[in-house]
């Protein structure tokens, strides 16, 4: 993990000395925040990366979560498998991919410890979309 320093940045955790902020008011707490243009409610999950900041709804934090594990996994084997010319772009950038594809996805997931964290999660929905397809996936390989 690349870890990049912020320079000129405060910040405020438990335990610290609040006199700084002495004529500080706070107006609510648990209430919604405005942070620039953007809208944050109690709850909600802000998640800063080098590219900027995202703000994720309480209800979807897991959804989303899930998702970038999935997507890192599957583009960590795709780039290895267009390394090895087994799949083209086109084959790999699919919406739905076939249930080899799948397969051999989960090989890799079992075997290479690049996706040792990976291994835990549920590909039910993937292959339920490779063997019955996916209506809603308009995509295809060029």
């Amino acid at each position: 993990m690349r870890r990049l320093k912020v320079e000129d940045t405060q910040v405020y955790y438990r335990g610290i000395d609040p006199t700084p902020i002495r004529d500080f008011i706070m107006t609510g707490y648990n209430t919604v925040t405005r942070i620039g243009n953007a809208v944050c409610l109690p709850g909600d999950v802000v998640f800063g990366a080098g590219g900027g900041v995202l703000f994720i709804p309480s209800h979807l934090v897991e959804e989303v979560v899930g998702g970038a594990s999935k997507t890192q996994v599957k583009d960590l084997f795709g780039f290895e498998m267009i390394t090895q010319n087994k799949f083209t772009t086109a084959q790999i950038d699919k919406n739905t991919w076939t249930k080899d594809m799948l397969d051999l996805l989960m090989k890799f997931i079992e075997t290479d410890d690049r996706a040792a964290e990976y291994r835990g999660l549920d590909r039910s929905h993937e292959y339920d979309l490779a063997i019955n397809g996916d209506p809603n996936d308009t995509q295809s390989a060029l």
